[in-house]
């Protein structure tokens, strides 16, 4: 099949408290041979504290599948590295 993946996201300068804000934007397609086709859409915000070993992330993403359900989910994440 054949595959897509397009991402964008702007990482403010100004910072507010101990990080920066970064709006993000990501569209994911699958087109299987079978004729089953998968489609991602994701959009969100994380807060970059220490770029990139601490992020706090809050993102939506809408996936439809060929045959199913679309499926929503609201997603909260943390990264911290060290």
């Amino acid at each position: 099949g054949d595959a897509y993946y397009v991402g964008a996201g702007y990482l403010f300068d100004k910072q507010v408290g101990w990080g920066k804000f970064m709006p993000f934007a990501r569209y994911q397609e699958f087109d299987a041979e079978n004729d089953v086709k998968t489609e991602r859409m994701d959009f969100g915000v994380n807060y970059v504290m220490a770029p990139y070993n601490a992020i706090i992330s809050a993102e939506y993403q809408n996936t439809e599948v060929t045959g199913a359900d679309d499926t929503d989910a609201f997603l909260i994440s943390m990264q911290y590295q060290f």
